[in-house]
C-alpha cells in the first residue's frame, strides 16, 4: 500500500480527534408553527383545532354570553416563537361562520405577529356574494340577506347590524377583504390550495429576475396587495348591484388591472393538483412540478387545505418539496346540530380530529413535522414526528448534525450526496402517503 492511499484511509476511518467533536450547543426554543385547515361555520371544529396548539386556554366570556379562547400568556409573549397560521374556508357549510371569522379576527388583532390567516377560496365566495354553500342549505345563521346587506353597508361606509365578539358584519368583512391568498415561513410557503407549474411559468419577469427565495417573496407580497386591491374595487361592484336590486352578474366585476394576479386568485385557492389524489396528487409527474415550483419561488416545502382526508397527510416524500394537506374537516355540523364549541363532546365518530400540523426548525433548513390533536380532557397532545429537508439535497440525519470543522462534515457527506441525489432523480414520489 502506497504512503498517500494509507493517508487516505487514515483521514476517512480515524476516530474523532478533540477539535473535531461535536460543538455542544445551548438550548434556545426554535422557531414553531402550527397551521391550521378548513373549518366551515364550524365552531367547534376549529375551536378544538386551536386548542391543539397549545397556545390558547378556553374561558368564559367576559359578557357572560359563552365560552371563548385566550391567550396562554406564556405562549403569546413577544420573545415566544411560536405562531398559528389559519389556511382559510373558515365560512360556508356550518351554521357558525359568522362565529369562526370573529374568533379568527379576534385573535389575529391580539397577536398579529404570531397568529395569520389566509384567504380560502369559499371566503372568495362570501366576496362574490356566492350563496350556494351557506350554512348548509340555508341553516346558517349568517344569511344572505345579511351578506348583501354587509357587502352594501361596506361600498356605502354605512355601519352595519350584527355583532360577534364586539365586530360587526361589515368589520368582519373588511377583514377578510384584506386577507393574504400566499404565507411563506422559514422556506416554508402556505396557502389554501396550492401553487401549480402552471402559473409558476407565467409569473412575468419583471417580478421574478432570477429564481429563489427573492422571487418567492417578490410573488407573495405582489399577490397579496394585488389581490387586496383586486377585492376592494369586486365587492364595490357587487354592492352597487345588489342597491340596484337587479341580478348579480360577477363577470362585470372581473376587471382588473393586474391580469396575473387575477388569473393567480383563481390558481392558488382552488388548485388540487398536490391535495387531490383523484388529481394527481403524491405522483412522481406532481411531485416533480412541486420541485419546479419550489426552485422557481425558492421554497422547499408546501403546506395546503383545500381537500379533505382522515388526518393530515405527507405527499411527495423525499422530493425537494414535500407537501402537508391539513384539511381534516369532513362533518356536516349544521345537519346535526354540531356546529357550536361543547367542550364535554367531539363531533360523532371522529377521533383524534381535528388536528394542526406543527412545524419546528431543527438545524439548518430541516424541519421536524407532528401532527396535533386534543384529547378528551382537550390537553394537547403531538405525538413524536419525522424529520424532512427543505432547501436542502442532504439527508435528514445529515442535516441535523453539527460540527466544529467543515472538513469532517464533508467526510461524511460526499458519498452520501452523491448516492441520494441520484435515487432522488429515479423516484421522489409516494408509495406510502
Amino acid at each position: 500500500m502506497s504512503l498517500p492511499q494509507f493517508a487516505l484511509i487514515y483521514v476517512l476511518l480515524s476516530p474523532l480527534t478533540s477539535a473535531e467533536r461535536p460543538v455542544a450547543h445551548v438550548r434556545r426554543e426554535p422557531p414553531v408553527v402550527y397551521v391550521i385547515g378548513d373549518s366551515h361555520g364550524d365552531l367547534n371544529h376549529l375551536t378544538r383545532a386551536l386548542l391543539s396548539t397549545g397556545l390558547f386556554k378556553n374561558t368564559d366570556r367576559k359578557d357572560g354570553s359563552g365560552r371563548d379562547l385566550e391567550w396562554l400568556p406564556d405562549r403569546a409573549s413577544h420573545d415566544s416563537k411560536e405562531e398559528v397560521v389559519v389556511l382559510g374556508d373558515f365560512m360556508d357549510r356550518g351554521s357558525k361562520e359568522r362565529e369562526c371569522a370573529a374568533l379568527l379576527m379576534k385573535l389575529q388583532q391580539e397577536r398579529p405577529s404570531k397568529f395569520h390567516v389566509t384567504m380560502g377560496n369559499h371566503e372568495t365566495m362570501l366576496l362574490q356574494h356566492d350563496t350556494r354553500y351557506i350554512g348548509s342549505a340555508g341553516k346558517g345563521e349568517w344569511t344572505a340577506e345579511d351578506r348583501a346587506r354587509a357587502l352594501v353597508s361596506d361600498a356605502n361606509s354605512i355601519s352595519s347590524p350584527g355583532s360577534v365578539h364586539a365586530f360587526s358584519d361589515q368589520e368582519i368583512l373588511q377583514w377578510i377583504k384584506a386577507l393574504p391568498i400566499l404565507h411563506i415561513w422559514h422556506d416554508v410557503l402556505m396557502l389554501h390550495g396550492g401553487f401549480s407549474l402552471e402559473l409558476a411559468q407565467k409569473i412575468p419577469q419583471s417580478l421574478c429576475a432570477s429564481n429563489g427565495t427573492n422571487c418567492g417573496r417578490s410573488i407573495t407580497e405582489h399577490i397579496n396587495s394585488g389581490a387586496a386591491a383586486y377585492w376592494k374595487n369586486f365587492t364595490a361592484c357587487i354592492a352597487g348591484q345588489l342597491s340596484s336590486k337587479t341580478n348579480v352578474r360577477r363577470e362585470r366585476c372581473q376587471a382588473a388591472n393586474d391580469e396575473f394576479v387575477q388569473v393567480a386568485i383563481t390558481n392558488l385557492l382552488w388548485y388540487r393538483g398536490f391535495s387531490a389524489q383523484a388529481e394527481g396528487a403524491g405522483t412522481k409527474g406532481a411531485c416533480q412540478n412541486a420541485a419546479a415550483v419550489g426552485q422557481k419561488l425558492g421554497v422547499g416545502g408546501m403546506v395546503l387545505a383545500h381537500t379533505t382526508h382522515d388526518k393530515i397527510v405527507r405527499y411527495c416524500s423525499g422530493c425537494p418539496v414535500p407537501i402537508y394537506v391539513t384539511d381534516t374537516h369532513s362533518s356536516d355540523c349544521a345537519a346535526t346540530g354540531e356546529c357550536d364549541f361543547d367542550a364535554s363532546k367531539s363531533h360523532a365518530g371522529e377521533t383524534n380530529h381535528p388536528q394542526s400540523l406543527r412545524l419546528e426548525l431543527s438545524h439548518g433548513s430541516s424541519f421536524i413535522a407532528r401532527i396535533c390533536y386534543v384529547d378528551d380532557r382537550l390537553m394537547q397532545t403531538c405525538p413524536d414526528g419525522e424529520i424532512f429537508r427543505t432547501s436542502d439535497s442532504r439527508p435528514a440525519s445529515i442535516v441535523e448534525k453539527s460540527f466544529a470543522r467543515p472538513q469532517l462534515e464533508i467526510r461524511f457527506v460526499t458519498i452520501s450526496l452523491i448516492i441520494f441525489t441520484v435515487w432522488q432523480h429515479a423516484w421522489c414520489g409516494d408509495k406510502k402517503k
